[in-house]
This record gives structure tokens, sequence and C-alpha cells, in this order.
């Protein structure tokens, strides 16, 4: 099965290498990606500026922002709008984001569509065309073009202008104050409280003033004209409901969600908050709310408000967009929704910040591909617990490619091939944070982690430095996940907790990670390897080798064929290698007694036998010579195969065959299936989209076993359901090398109901 971090890394290659492609050579007018041969369905709509005017030749990119039920595979396609602004793209059936590489403004909103529950911030096609979406570019005009995200907006921010004096929020994203008195027509003044300055800043229809620029989340006083009413209507962008508070009193807009409680609205500000006033209108006076679900109950969007802090406070006014896809009851969807509050104030208590413009997916109706990962501001979950992880990668995102104005871009976009951090550093700062938002939530303590992990690292010789673009490196990527973890807290212990968020909002200074490294840590990225390499071999040190090697009948070396040591007694722990060029392995295994096996590459996995502690193998593992391992290396692990890999494969293994399904009929993807004979002789796999696996063992009698994300389901019980009843379940024989095909498993229950209450 990939791994959730594997995936993101080719998800950020393939992206990159699409906008640098885009960047320097768009194809011809019309032009449209074709991917993997499904069926594609137009998309269609118009581009146009904030005053309704159409926008042609402008290049428009849609690229998937949630996985697919068949697979985590990137899709995108691109073309230009027309003259008249109209642009069409040909896409499969997925989940997409739109963005358009433009100088015509700074910021991008989506209307003429409504998402789907599944993808809240995506278009989503699903067997149909998709027809009637507006692109509305706005704000300034750019000096040179760059890749300007379109978010669906929830909603406009209306609000009714009275004759006289009124205060109201922009909304919008920056914008010289012109914009203002277009969109307005009988304005005749403006102003804006500069909370630096203590002052007002003034601007007048006739250009007069000081007030030149309006920035998200700015308050404005404003003086209508005329005898009769106007109503205000603009967008509410997520670079609007993101607001600095300075300390003191702040005149900012509320972009949020429409009606409000106010309680809710003002609890991301904590202590900090001193008081709030608001406009009545009524009255036509400023009055003070003692609390904010006094006098102030609701808050309106576009609406703007006094607000008095003790301290500095970035006020974040939309939480992340949460969707789901497959069966979720609406209890889980409650939980889920806390959850990701629980994470989004965690770090806002401890860095300061929450990430605006985010999607939280929870998928239960995908089975294979990651079960974690973040990309395109999006972050998706099968496995729950990695929420804080993954959350924290948006975090570093958003520090590493923030605009001044609040707006952020991607990664690929403004970096390219270059990282923001090496993969060690990224995913180490992640689970850094991860351990510790599970240390001050449940009873999994930071120390309890970092113990585990330190087990872990053991078990692996990989430098820190060789993983700084493949976490993948030795075939261990949990335990090199690990190391980067104990990388990152040796950073924490000597440079401070700090210094780590640092280094990511220090990012964009820097033309590469080394030298943003060294200017936040004071050190050359190889003056701290040898120093943590020296730390590393003082406090955890890979264990003891065990080395061998594995060669052919004539004495010539095999190479990837796999070692697989078996636990066997209270200590230790199962490990795996696979042989060099050389035909030579070793490994730094944890102390205990083991059976030592030997299968071929492991595209066909066929078990060729047990060390007994000559060049020979034995087929049982009960007569297997235990490998003892202590502090000291173990040599002289050395076999000879008595004739080629292929040839033993055919000789010795055949398949096991068959297909899992549900309830309801429907195959059931991702369902680890596991042939364990008496011997603890143990082969699997998952099943793939279609419900099918296919086990390849050597003779003998299993029991077939059926898990769910490793939470076990229960054995088959040989008459097209999983076991349940007392005693012994019945076995599959393999015998005389001939394939067992056409067993068909079909589970009395969802798997989800089958594991609820163990895993």
């Amino acid at each position: 099965m990939p791994s959730a971090r594997s995936a993101l890394a080719a998800i950020a290659a393939i992206l990159a290498l699409a906008a640098l492609a885009v960047a320097l050579a768009p194809p011809a007018p019309g032009a449209s990606a074709q991917t993997n041969g499904a069926i594609l369905r137009q998309v269609q709509g118009v581009l146009t500026d904030a005053n309704g005017n159409h926008v042609g030749w402008q290049w428009i990119t849609a690229v998937s922002s949630v996985v697919h039920l068949e697979g985590s595979d990137v899709r995108s396609a691109s073309g230009w709008s027309a003259a008249r602004g109209e642009f069409t793209l040909a896409l499969p059936d997925g989940a997409y984001r739109l963005s358009v590489w433009t100088d015509w403004g700074d910021a991008c909103a989506m209307t003429g569509y409504e998402p789907a529950g599944g993808a809240p911030n995506a278009i989503t096609v699903a067997g149909r065309a998709v027809g009637g979406i507006t692109l509305v570019l706005s704000g300034a005009r750019l000096a040179e073009p760059r890749w300007i995200e379109c978010d669906i907006t929830e909603g406009p921010a209306v609000t009714e202008l009275r004759p006289g004096l009124n205060l109201a929020g922009w909304t919008e994203a920056g914008a010289d104050v012109a914009a203002l008195f277009e969109a307005i027509p009988r304005l005749d003044r403006a102003y804006a409280w500069d909370a630096d300055k203590r002052r007002y800043r003034r601007a007048a229809r006739d250009g007069s003033g000081d007030l030149r620029t309006l920035t998200p989340g700015m308050g404005l006083w404003l003086t209508l004209g005329g005898a009769e009413p106007f109503t205000w209507t603009r967008p509410a962008l997520a670079s609007g409901g993101l607001v600095q508070l300075r300390e003191g009193r702040n005149l900012v807009a509320w972009a949020g969600r429409d009606g409000i409680p106010a309680s809710e609205a003002f609890a991301g500000l904590g202590d900090a908050l001193v008081a709030v006033w608001h406009w009545d209108e009524t009255a036509q006076r400023v009055v003070r709310a003692e609390r904010p679900s006094n006098t102030l109950r609701t808050l309106a969007k576009g609406g703007a408000y006094w607000v008095d802090v003790s301290a500095p406070r970035e006020w974040w006014q939309f939480a992340p967009r949460v969707g789901f896809l497959g069966s979720f009851t609406p209890a889980r969807q409650v939980e889920l929704r806390a959850a990701v509050r629980s994470v989004v104030e965690f770090f806002a208590r401890h860095i300061g910040i929450r990430v605006p413009g985010l999607t939280v997916q929870f998928d239960a109706a995908t089975r294979d591909g990651p079960c974690a990962f973040y990309t395109a501001k999006v972050v998706y979950l099968r496995c729950i617990p990695a929420l804080a992880h993954e959350y924290n990668h948006a975090i570093q995102e958003y520090h590493a490619t923030i605009e001044e104005d609040g707006r952020w871009s991607h990664v690929w976009t403004r970096y390219g091939d270059s990282q923001i951090s090496p993969l060690w550093m990224t995913e180490g700062v992640a689970n850094y944070w991860s351990h510790r938002y599970h240390d001050e939530t449940s009873e999994q303590t930071y120390d309890g982690r970092i113990r585990a992990d330190t087990t872990a690292v053991r078990r692996i010789a990989t430098r820190l430095r060789d993983l700084e673009r493949d976490l993948s490196i030795g075939g261990d990527e949990p335990a090199n996940y690990s190391l980067g973890t104990l990388a990152v807290d040796w950073l924490v212990n000597h440079m401070g907790e700090a210094a780590v968020t640092d280094f990511y909002r220090q990012r964009p200074s820097h033309p590469d990670w080394q030298s943003a490294f060294l200017a936040v840590f004071g050190m050359t990225a190889d003056d701290f390897y040898g120093m943590f390499e020296e730390h590393r071999a003082r406090e955890f040190p890979p264990y003891a080798l065990v080395m061998g090697s594995v060669r052919g009948p004539g004495g010539e070396p095999l190479e990837n064929v796999r070692v697989r040591g078996g636990r066997w007694g209270p200590d230790g722990e199962d490990w795996h290698a696979v042989t060099g060029p050389d035909g030579a392995f070793g490994r730094p295994v944890r102390p205990g007694s083991y059976r030592v096996s030997f299968t071929n590459a492991p595209d066909d996995d066929c078990h060729f036998g047990w060390y007994d502690g000559d060049a020979d193998l034995v087929s049982r593992g009960g007569e297997a010579t235990p490998v003892v391992v202590g502090d000291v290396d173990v040599m002289g692990i050395d076999i000879q195969l008595s004739a080629a890999p292929a040839e033993l494969a055919s000789a010795l293994c055949a398949r096991v065959e068959g297909v899992v399904l549900g309830p309801d009929g429907a195959p059931l993807p991702g369902i680890e299936t596991t042939l364990a004979r008496q011997d603890s002789l143990y082969e699997g796999t998952w099943t793939d989209q279609h419900g099918a696996f296919s086990i390849v063992a050597p003779n003998g009698s299993y029991e077939l076993r059926l898990y769910d994300d490793s939470c076990w389901l229960g054995v088959y019980g040989g008459d097209g359901a999983r076991w349940n009843e007392r005693g012994r379940p019945p076995t599959i024989t393999v015998a005389d090398v001939a394939d067992v095909s056409g067993i068909v498993i079909r589970l009395t229950d969802t798997p989800e109901a089958l594991t609820r209450g163990r895993c």
C-alpha cells in the first residue's frame, strides 16, 4: 500500500511540473488535458471583473482537490477564456479547485455554483456536465501575472446603507479606495481607523484625504448622500476574514457566517477580548456590549465592529469547511466537526494561527489509497487521528507562501521544484505538533510517543541527511518519519519551540531552505547533521546488525530477495530486509529470538523456506534454527538456493484468489486478507478497487483472516461469509502447487460496524 507521504510527494511533483509547464508555454486556446482515457465532462463558465465585464484570454486551470474513489491520482485540465470570457474545461468525474493565471486582479471568487457536501470548496463533476459558473476577478491590477485561486463564496456580504452615517466592513481583497466609490455611487466620504497611529484616515469622492488603500477586514464609516437607501452587495472572501488586531481599539469587518452568535464569533480571542462596540442604527449611535452575548447577540456578514483587545491577536473568522464522503451519521459528523475545532484552537493557542480557506475532507467511501494527506488547501482523512499532523502541513504551507495582504499561494507556484523544507523536517515538525496535540487532548503523552519514535529509529541505520527528498530510503518509512521527529525534538530542545515555526515564516525571504535554516537556527544544515548524529549515537544508537547473503545454485549473488525475521519469543519485533546487487543484506534488529525466512521479489512473494543454521533451507518453521540477537552484530546468515528464484516460485507456490464483498454485494477495496499457517507462516495482501485479492503461498493448510486497517474482521468460514462460530474455522489447502480460486466472501455487516468499539 502506498504511504500517505509518498502520495503527497508524488502529487506535489506532478502539480509542480504542471504549473511550470503552464507558466512557460501555455498551449493554444481551447486546449484541454485528457486524463487516463476517462469519460470527460464539460465544465463551462465565464470570467468577469467585479463590474460584470467579460475578461478574455486568461489561462484557467482545474486541479483535483480530493482523492477519487478509484485512487489518489491527480487530475487537471486547463484552457483560455475566450474573447467574451467564456471557458470550457473537459474533466473526468472528480472534485476540482479552479485557478486563473492573470494580472487582471488579485482575488477571484466563484459564483453560480452550489458546492456538494462532500467537496465544499470545489467543483464536483459526477456523471454530467457542469455549467453556469462565473469566476469574478477583483482587487488591484498586478504588475505581472500569477496564479489566483478562485474561492467559492458562502454567500455575499449585503449591507443596507441609509442616508447619512453608516458602519460597514470591507470584505474583499485589497484595492484602491476608488473601488469603494465605484461600488457605492452616492457615497460622499469614508473613514477608516488607523489602529497603529490611533486616528482616522479619510477619503472623499473628489479624491482628497489620506485613505488611499482598502485592506481586507477593514471597518468603515460611510456617509451616504441622497434620500434613498442603497443596498451594497460584495464578495466575502477568506482574505477579508483574517483580521490582525492591534492592542487597544480596532475598527474591523466581519466576513464570516451571517447571523453567527456573537459569543461564538469572539470565542477565538479568549481572555484578550476587553470590549466590543456595535452600531445601533435606530439610535444612530455606538453601543458597548458588556458581553458579546448581551446587547450584541449576532453578527452580520459585512458589518463592522469596534473590538478592544489587551494584546495583539489574529482574528480568524472562517472555520475550515468540512466535507463528508460516504456514510457518516449525524452524531458522527458532530464529533468530527468538534475534532476540527479542537485542532484549530490548539494551533491558535500555541502558534497563533488559524489557516484561512481550508477544507477538511473526511472519507468513509474510499477504501484504498492514502489514509491521510494534505495538498491544495485540502486536509484529506480516512485516518482521523492524523488530523493534527495534516493540519500542521497546511500551517507550514500557509506561513511559507503567505502574501503581504494575508492571501496565500501554493508551494509549486512560489517555489517550483525547490523545497519549503527537507522532507525529514516537513514530517518531523508535523509529527512533533501532533504529539503535542495528543499529549494535551488524550492519554497519549508526548514523552511516550517520543519513546516509541526512539525505539523505531534504533531499527534503522539511515542517516538524517539522506532523507531530504525521499523518506522511503532503506525500506522502513515509518522509522524514517520517527527519525525526522527526533531531529525536530532536538531542535526544539536546543533552539526553542518558536524557532521551528519561525523557520516557515522566514522561508519566503530566502532562496533555499538551507539559507533559511542558517538564519533561524544559527548553524548550517551540515553542522546540525553532525551534532544530531553525535546525539543519536550517544542516546539511541542503531540495534546490532543482522547480516548475511543469498546466492544462486551457481554461487552467483541474488539481488531483491526478501529476508524476513519473525519474532520467536516474548522479545524483539518482526523485521525485513532486501538483498542488494552483491546478494548481501544487513539491518539493525531489536534484541530477541527470530526465525529467519526468505522469499522472492515482492511482486510474487513466494516463500522459499527458513534458515536452519547452514546454507540450506527447511520448509517448516518448527525446524528453523533461531537467530538470537543481542548487543553484538550477528553475521553469517548465508544461504544458497537450489534453483533460480523464478524456478523455485514456480515449483513451490500457487495463488489463492477471491473477492470480498459488503453486505449489499458491493466490492470492498482495501481489506487486508492474510493466509496464516500453523507454523507461523503468514502471507497476505489487500483487496483492490474491485474487492479482489490474490495471495502467493507454498503448499499447506491456511486460515484466511480478514482485517480492516489492521482491525480484526474475522476468518473466512468456507461458505461465503466470515467465520463467527465457536471452534476452529475451516482451512484452505494449497496442494501440488495448484491455484485456489473462486473464493467469495460476503461480510455480514459493513467493516465499520464489525470493528466499531474494538479499534
